[in-house]
């Protein structure tokens, strides 16, 4: 559409826009666009056209309502969203306005944002490093080794996850409330100070503090929060049922007195309590704001008729909901089909077999198979192998997690912010030049005693310390020295990753390091040249600083966008958000879905069934569920039962095939088919039922753990095993025990890798 300046509009302009942006909306949607005084909730269930509301309603505030594009806050989880919602919202308003869309991005890159332009009022320096998971982890363990805490007793990811979730809930180290009563509280209580203490000396920031922080800055400086409160006039916030604590609590802190905000959820669909995400913020939304105005998007664009009846039958079990039901104009379609197999294997087989047929209804790269658990992946893995299914894994190690892209990133964030400590242990014997362990304990020691950065410490001990160490840091130091130099000579961050790759010798080391896969981690620093190249052109920010951030930022969630002609194989979490032609959801099981982990609670179970709804809700055409009656973990044979969940179907639009499964309750939703009746068995309260299939009986326990692992009784020296990847080997060595435990495995085909052990299967 063509768009006159918004200086020029007239105000039959005005209202020939309104009805533009308003054609084509169904009812509820024209609704929501044109909500737009006070707060309003968005229930928008799926497929009902979200994104389409969310892009209309933000072209109308700036075209109809005058807003400038910069007094809009628009927040949402991913870049991928982001990045689209820009990309349609600037279609609707022409690129003259839509490029000044300043405040549309991820809650993180908002946080960055702020941090990066007003840190220092919090005693931060501006040019923090972003840590992630791994960074962190690090940090946490030097903490432990500086208390001299054993790392046995307090794991460094378990004390990241207290310090993370003392974050999400917008607690310091001194906060009243952060727990402190028994002695492991107390002590992860005095990790995390000096975990605090160490990052800001570091310069750095983890990512929960790019929410907290920001939250922590409008409470400290309120001149600061009203200037921000009068630009923004306007809040939107895409899937609010994902936030958590700290996110709903940056918000408020942006909210002025005219408390328009618009936030955009469907309760229905969260599923990330794990990562500290609170359901409580999208149900309690109309008790925050009385006068809320709720508009519901009940309408499905995606989904056969059969396939949102399941799904909606399914979802209203759940108590802690908003009340709503999906409906469509769209054909019943297929019904969906429930397959109960024998194990596991027989569930694979069944698997690939569907997908033979479905490849030749559907492109590839339309088919899905969603799972609980990552170990779920290997014997479907291992039969779509056999049936030479093209596939892929979706999920597995994200690119800048690599080693070798680290190691060149280390560099970059050392050459950017000289305090960062993590980045720097990593780098400073990477390639290997006689820096060991001793050395750095040495240069440790030496920070810490003269209370300076680790930097401050190597450059001192290079330049004045004894002449062995002296000898080992002068050529590092005059390394990373002369790269600073360069970079502030030409602020390109791609000539620059060219400089210390080439000063390094770095290729050469990925020779003599990695000479069986050398030639593939050279395409990966290729890869991230490229990454920088495409950054640049599209942001038009060719400095250091600005990759790094955006590097930081990207997520598993932003995985994606990959249109290879292979089927997709992920977990359903990675799943939400994505849509397929044909889906089939693996491990419908007691244990499995709802997960142990969940099943003792309602609140667990409520989440548990959120995430099979997500599932349900994810294909256009068909759906397929199944289930089997015993799964082999590393050589034991563990009964199970069909899920909870399946009882909650309504028995006319599923066909089941294979093993029936038992109905446990008879007024159960949905029950139907056939049933078998187990007489003098109180299930409520053995917790344990038995399946009759003619005269075979196997006892089930519904609830079997699928994370005990026990690798060393299944497999030993000498075992012969298969890899999906690599192909049949023998194990030659053991270390560790449980779901940790790796193997050295010599392969078939030469190579010997180390692997850990519940990746592998007996063969």
């Amino acid at each position: 559409m063509s768009q006159q300046p918004l200086q020029l509009m007239t105000d039959a302009s005005r209202d020939d826009l309104a009805k533009s942006l308003l054609d084509g909306l169904n009812p509820p949607q024209q609704q929501a666009v044109e909500a737009n005084e006070g707060p309003v909730l968005i229930l928008a269930g799926a497929g009902s056209g979200k994104t389409r509301t969310i892009t209309h309603k933000m072209a109308y505030l700036v075209g109809v309502l005058g807003l400038a594009p910069w007094e809009i806050l628009a927040v949402t989880f991913t870049n991928k969203a982001a990045t689209e919602m820009k990309q349609r919202t600037r279609a609707l308003m022409g690129e003259s306005r839509g490029k000044d869309l300043d405040w549309l991005g991820t809650f993180h890159s908002i946080g960055v944002r702020l941090l990066r332009r007003h840190a220092d009022q919090l005693g931060i320096d501006r040019g923090f490093s972003i840590y992630d998971s791994d960074d962190q982890k690090k940090m946490v363990k030097q903490c432990l080794d500086e208390m001299n805490i054993s790392t046995e007793r307090f794991k460094p990811s378990d004390c990241a996850d207290y310090i993370n979730k003392a974050k999400q809930q917008c607690r310091d180290p001194g906060h009243r409330d952060l727990p402190r009563q028994g002695f492991n509280d107390q002590r992860q209580a005095e990790i995390y100070a000096l975990y605090d203490q160490k990052m800001v000396k570091a310069g750095a920031l983890d990512f929960a503090d790019l929410i907290f922080r920001p939250v922590q800055l409008f409470r400290a400086a309120p001149l600061l929060a009203s200037e921000f409160k009068q630009r923004w006039k306007y809040i939107i916030v895409d899937e609010f049922q994902d936030t958590n604590v700290a996110q709903f609590q940056m918000l408020k802190a942006a909210l002025n007195d005219d408390k328009n905000i618009c936030v955009v959820g469907d309760d229905d669909q969260s599923i990330y309590r794990w990562r500290g995400a609170t359901v409580e913020n999208i149900l309690g939304f109309p008790k925050h704001f009385p006068n809320a105005t709720v508009i519901k998007l009940e309408q499905n664009y995606r989904s056969s008729g059969n396939i949102l009846a399941v799904a909606s039958t399914l979802i209203s079990a759940n108590r802690q909901r908003h009340a709503k039901t999906l409906w469509t104009e769209a054909d019943p379609g297929a019904k969906i089909t429930l397959f109960g197999a024998q194990n596991e294997r027989e569930e694979a087989e069944w698997t690939a077999r569907r997908l033979n047929v479905l490849q030749h209804r559907y492109s590839r790269r339309e088919l899905a198979v969603f799972y609980r658990t990552n170990s779920q992946s290997r014997s479907l893995e291992e039969a779509l192998l056999r049936k030479g299914i093209p596939h892929r894994i979706f999920g597995g190690q994200r690119f800048y997690e690599r080693a070798e892209v680290k190691d060149i990133l280390g560099y970059l964030r050392v050459i950017h912010n000289l305090a960062d400590e993590v980045n720097l242990r990593r780098i400073i014997n990477a390639p290997a030049r006689g820096i060991g362990a001793g050395t750095v304990k040495k240069v440790a020691a030496f920070a810490t005693e003269h209370r300076v950065t680790l930097w401050e410490a190597t450059r001192s001990l290079a330049m004045g310390g004894p002449k062995g160490v002296q000898k080992k840091l002068s050529p590092f130091v005059a390394l990373i020295e002369s790269l600073r130099d360069e970079a502030e000579v030409d602020a390109s961050c791609v000539a620059l990753t060219h400089r210390v790759v080439e000063a390094i010798d770095y290729r050469e080391h990925l020779r003599k390091a990695y000479p069986q896969n050398a030639e593939q981690r050279e395409e990966n620093l290729g890869e991230l040249l490229s990454a920088m190249t495409e950054h640049v052109a599209v942001t038009g920010d060719p400095t250091l600083g600005g990759f790094l951030d955006r590097t930081a930022l990207v997520s598993d969630l932003d995985a994606g966008g990959d249109q290879s002609e292979v089927v997709t194989l992920m977990t359903v979490h990675m799943a939400k958000g994505l849509e397929f032609d044909a889906v089939l959801l693996t491990g419908l099981e007691e244990g499995l879905m709802p997960h142990v982990n969940s099943s003792d609670s309602s609140a667990g179970v409520e989440e548990e069934r959120r995430l099979a709804y997500v599932a349900f809700t994810r294909p256009r055409h068909e759906l397929f569920l199944s289930w089997a009656r015993s799964r082999m973990r590393f050589g034991r044979v563990k009964g199970a039962q069909a899920s909870r969940f399946v009882d909650e179907l309504p028995a006319d639009r599923i066909e089941e095939h294979g093993t029936p499964h038992l109905h446990r309750r008879p007024g159960a939703p949905g029950a139907g088919g056939r049933r078998v009746q187990v007489s003098g068995l109180d299930q409520q309260r053995t917790g344990r039922h038995l399946w009759r299939r003619g005269a075979d009986q196997i006892a089930a326990d519904p609830t079997p753990s699928y994370e005990d692992f026990s690798q060393e009784q299944a497999m030993g020296i000498g075992s012969a095993v298969f890899h999906p990847k690599f192909g049949h080997g023998r194990i030659v060595s053991f270390r560790g025990h449980g779901p940790k435990a790796s193997v050295e495995v010599a392969f078939d085909g030469g190579a010997t890798k180390r692997i850990q052990a519940r990746f592998l299967s007996p063969a």
